[in-house]
């Protein structure tokens, strides 16, 4: 559970190094858009609630199929492939973004690796 909590500080100190980050919040925001139009379409096409229809778009663009997912519909069918395509590139992009910034070192690792570049000696 230790390690959980310490997972969840990254993750949360990751979020706000990203949300200086301009292109990160572009990102997030393509993402949010992608997600939004993936669960009103399902809403609509597949008569899901909204929640269900959130949860399937997210997963769909994870690359995770939920059991007993099934898609009633040609149309909700050819749709989910367009998205897969358009959107997993955005999530991916995304998720490489949020890792970069949760792994970026410390102000202290940074001072460090700046103090022992040989670089700068005279």
């Amino acid at each position: 559970m230790v390690s959980f909590g310490f997972a969840l500080v990254r993750l949360l100190k990751g979020l706000i190094r990203g949300f200086r980050d301009p292109d990160f919040r572009a990102l997030l925001f393509v993402l949010a858009l992608v997600l939004l139009g993936g669960t009103l379409f399902y809403h609509q096409a597949e008569g899901w609630s909204w929640v269900d229809s959130l949860y399937r778009s997210t997963m769909i663009l994870a690359t995770i199929t939920p059991e007993g997912f099934v898609l009633t519909s040609d149309m909700a069918k050819l749709f989910t492939v367009v998205y897969v395509i358009a959107g997993l590139g955005v999530m991916i992009s995304f998720a490489v973004t949020l890792g970069r910034h949760i792994a970026q070192p410390s102000a202290i690792r940074k001072y460090l690796s700046e103090k022992m570049d040989p670089s700068d000696e005279g």
